[in-house]
């Protein structure tokens, strides 16, 4: 997927984030790049670990000044294999690694990262976007034989260009 706006940007920001889930980097699973998806997919056809990562229904604010501040909802969900320990324990694991991945460099649970980006007045500029997580849940609804799973939602703050959405 090649990055047109910035809010693709930012999603693919987060997917390269949870792509980061590898016993090379000490994390207790093997996500890495075949485990992350970007498309609806039944959690019953992917092999495991594995995580699907949605995009929500952005909210859009005029600030002025030609700005909106946007809200992106992230979600992701995630299955693994049962290995037969307390499966809420099995999928609280999962969720703190996702957790972690995305919100390694937070103390107060909400991130603030860099981004160059083109400035609507030519050029590139920095972006500071804030990434928080809402809301996490594990093996909610009916339980899919021998997997555990969960979802995470976080929000991504960003400001953009009221005329382009490829612009700061």
């Amino acid at each position: 997927m090649t990055s047109n706006t910035l809010r693709q940007k930012l999603f693919e920001a987060v997917i390269a984030r949870l792509q980061r889930i590898t016993y090379d980097n000490g994390y207790d699973r093997d996500v890495g790049t075949r485990g992350v998806y970007n498309a609806r997919k039944l959690p019953q056809s992917i092999p495991t670990p594995a995580i699907v990562v949605l995009r929500g229904i952005e909210e859009v604010e005029i600030l002025g000044s030609n700005r909106f501040r946007c809200t992106l909802p992230v979600v992701c969900d995630f299955v693994d294999a049962y290995n037969g320990g307390d499966p809420d324990d099995e999928a609280d694991d999962f969720l703190a690694e996702i957790e972690e991945a995305v919100m390694s460099d937070a103390t107060t649970g909400v991130i603030e990262f860099e981004m160059t980006v083109p400035a609507s007045s030519g050029g590139t500029t920095a972006m500071i976007a804030r990434i928080r997580e809402v809301s996490n849940v594990v093996n909610f609804g009916d339980p899919l034989e021998g997997k555990v799973y969960g979802r995470c939602e976080f929000e991504i703050e960003y400001e953009r260009s009221l005329r382009d959405p490829a612009k700061h």
